[in-house]
């Protein structure tokens, strides 16, 4: 098997073992625009899980595609759910895959939103930003603590202390990027990573894997990445 970059993290970023279920769908009109902005990166997804045998995704593999893509905590039951309304069979194709992706996507931000306004205890529409690390466990997401306190630096552009909805998600993605890595962890796993991908595919084979693993230190056995 090959894999691109940060498809596991071997540190940082810790995801909760409770799984949550993801409640309501998002409107048409947002589910297209989430597709249509991430519909690259989706394809390029979709070919990375594909089976070989009937060139969809199977059911199966969607709870690592919603993993790899920064969807996590999602029951199989809520998959199980929307894959039925989308397709009566068990596997999806491409634009049924994006589909499926787009819904979990925008069903999650929801998610963080109402998240966010809970902890918006005054209705300001912001938060202190010593809350950051508690509002990330609520969504499912334990970051190290310097990690927690380099990505409120970085979006906390005015040093008010207070961040809005936008600075939060601009945070969450920061986090989702580098996998739960600090900035300088993040840039040497990539440099790395780039070293080991000879034909700049983008892609590394198992044995490449293990190599830069134990290149960073990691006491892996090859077995252990496949």
């Amino acid at each position: 098997d090959s894999v691109g970059p940060f498809v596991a993290s071997p540190g940082g970023c810790m995801r909760t073992s409770e799984s949550m279920g993801l409640p309501g769908s998002p409107s048409a009109t947002e589910a297209h625009k989430v597709l249509q902005d991430n519909a690259t990166k989706w394809a390029a997804l979709f070919r990375k899980l594909i089976d070989p045998c009937n060139g969809e995704v199977r059911r199966e593999s969607l709870l690592k595609a919603l993993d790899i893509a920064g969807v996590f905590g999602v029951t199989m039951e809520w998959v199980d759910k929307v894959c039925g309304d989308i397709s009566q069979y068990t596997s999806l194709d491409l634009t049924e895959f994006a589909e499926f992706m787009a819904m979990a996507h925008e069903v999650r931000r929801a998610e963080r939103k109402a998240a966010f306004e809970r902890f918006d205890t005054d209705g300001s529409g912001t938060i202190d930003g010593k809350e950051l690390a508690a509002l990330f466990q609520e969504i499912g997401v334990e970051p190290m603590e310097h990690v927690v306190a380099e990505i409120l630096r970085e979006v906390d552009e005015d040093r008010s202390g207070q961040l809005s909805f936008e600075e939060f998600e601009t945070a969450f993605d920061i986090l989702m990027i580098r996998e739960g890595f600090c900035r300088s962890e993040y840039d040497r796993i990539l440099s790395v990573f780039n070293l080991f991908d000879r034909d700049h595919s983008g892609t590394l084979e198992s044995n490449d894997v293990v190599a830069m693993l134990r290149y960073l230190y990691f006491s892996v056995t090859p077995v252990e990445v496949l």
